[in-house]
């Protein structure tokens, strides 16, 4: 692959001098070696990634199960989170209370839970189409 090619994965972004100054400083510590990084640009890319991949593991944390509905935290919604209600009918699709659908992510995240989804089915509840 090209440089040039190579270049086009990439994209620049700005961050403070001093907090630069310090990834550097830090990188030629022991401890900084340790981690196995060469440059400032390594670790930042790790950093970030991890973030961003705690954010999407904590959106969503299972409160309770009931014979009726599940309640399950969103942590993209409001402020703090916000508790969302998904309610189950026999016969009928799941339906959320925040989204108003019985397809979105909360109804999908609740089906892939492995202890829920045994519940629901016990009670003669089906999951989507395209869920599990």
């Amino acid at each position: 692959m090209s440089d040039k090619a190579s270049r086009k994965k990439w994209t620049g972004v700005m961050i403070r001098k001093e907090l630069y100054t310090k990834i550097k400083d830090f990188l030629a510590t022991d401890a900084g070696k340790e981690l196995g990084f060469t440059n400032p640009t390594q670790l930042i890319d790790d950093a970030v990634r991890e973030f961003v991949r705690e954010l999407v593991d904590r959106r969503f944390q299972h409160i309770n199960t009931y014979e009726d509905k599940v309640r399950v935290l969103d942590n993209q919604i409001g402020k703090h989170g916000d508790i969302v209600t998904i309610f189950f009918k026999t016969g009928t699709p799941a339906h959320c209370d925040y989204c108003r659908k019985s397809d979105c992510v909360h109804v999908k995240y609740v089906w892939e839970l492995p202890e829920v989804s045994r519940v629901l089915k016990k009670h003669g509840l089906k999951p989507p189409m395209n869920g599990s």
